[in-house]
């Protein structure tokens, strides 16, 4: 819901995302896990990590939420750049308004969690505790219900004897 609308969900003034590419490497790895805190643009300096929505639309990024580095502050707004050494500065100024968070730091469990789950492997796993927990649940109860008829069936078999045994 929050990527949808372009804003994160905050709690307690602190979000966590999901950085997806590999532009502010090595700060911030591929597809990591950051908390950052709401930011409105106005305490922002140089130097600062940014989260911000794209209004180039003449990225394919638009409307999606950025994660850069601040380099310069001018009149017309925030010029920002991944830390990659491939990345160069923004074509764009991110105005004030535009920013949504401050980096704060990396989740480096989180990250790997997010890691694992997302891959193949994550998938079979999620499956497997599924079926685990599951089976953890409902084995008991189906191995209690037939012991049950078990001990039923028993009872009618003895006392069928018994009446049979009267005649």
């Amino acid at each position: 819901l929050a990527r949808a609308k372009s804003k994160p969900i905050f709690l307690f003034g602190y979000t966590c995302m999901w950085v997806r590419t590999g532009s502010m490497e090595p700060t911030i790895p591929t597809e990591s896990y950051v908390l950052a805190r709401r930011a409105d643009g106005t305490e922002v300096k140089e130097g600062d990590v940014i989260t911000f929505v794209c209004r180039d639309e003449s990225l394919p990024v638009y409307g999606s939420l950025v994660t850069h580095r601040v380099v310069g502050v001018t009149d017309e707004g925030f010029v920002t750049k991944g830390d990659s050494a491939l990345a160069t500065e923004d074509k764009v100024k991110v105005s004030p308004d535009e920013v949504v968070a401050v980096y704060v730091k990396n989740l480096p469990a989180a990250s790997f969690f997010g890691r694992v789950l997302l891959s193949k492997a994550g998938l079979w796993i999620i499956i497997g505790v599924f079926v685990i927990g599951a089976a953890g649940v409902y084995v008991p109860a189906i191995i209690k219900g037939l012991k049950t008829a078990d001990d039923e069936g028993s009872r009618e078999s003895k006392n069928e004897k018994k009446a049979s045994q009267t005649k």
